[in-house]
């Protein structure tokens, strides 16, 4: 089952193109941290070593699938489902603040580890469909939860601003 082309129907049947957002289904990830824009040479060296000390340790680590929730935010929203792992990405997530705490907006916030799914930009709007959404992750998600998503830990470029959001790999 695709739950993006399930979305995408729901999406397109009820005309909420200007209010839901589906991510990229081909750049689905769990952020572990937001670097900032511009990372010189030695950022990069550093970023990459500390990767390559954590991929030997989490080989065999798994990542299924949990519950939906929603980061909200006045009229918006984020619809996200959690991981559920053996992986502690509260650790890794703490290991690149303690090596580059330099402040991006998205830093400031506590890390909640996740998985967008979609992004809502009139919540008052969506309410209305809400049911439908909820429904049909729910459905995928009591036939999908315990497939191992994980792969590993890699470095992205990220563009948020391209329509679709463009990532590129870099490491």
């Amino acid at each position: 089952m695709n739950i993006f082309g399930s979305l995408q129907k729901i999406i397109e049947k009820n005309r909420l193109e200007k209010i839901v957002k589906l991510q990229n289904p081909t750049a689905l990830h769990v952020t572990l941290y937001y670097f900032w824009k511009h990372l010189s040479e030695d950022d990069m060296i550093a970023i990459k070593d500390k990767i390559d000390t954590i991929r030997p340790n989490i080989k065999d680590g798994k990542l299924n699938l949990g519950d939906f929730r929603y980061f909200l935010h006045w009229n918006r929203a984020i619809f996200y489902l959690t991981p559920k792992t053996d992986l502690n990405l509260n650790g890794f997530n703490k290991a690149f603040e303690g090596l580059f705490h330099k402040e991006t907006e998205e830093n400031k916030l506590t890390y909640i580890p996740h998985i967008t799914l979609f992004k809502v930009k009139d919540l008052k709007e969506y309410e209305r469909f809400r049911p439908l959404f909820e429904k049909e992750v729910k459905w995928f998600l009591n036939d999908f939860w315990k497939l191992d998503y994980f792969e590993n830990v890699n470095l992205y470029c990220v563009d948020s601003d391209n329509k679709p959001e463009m990532q590129k790999g870099m490491y």
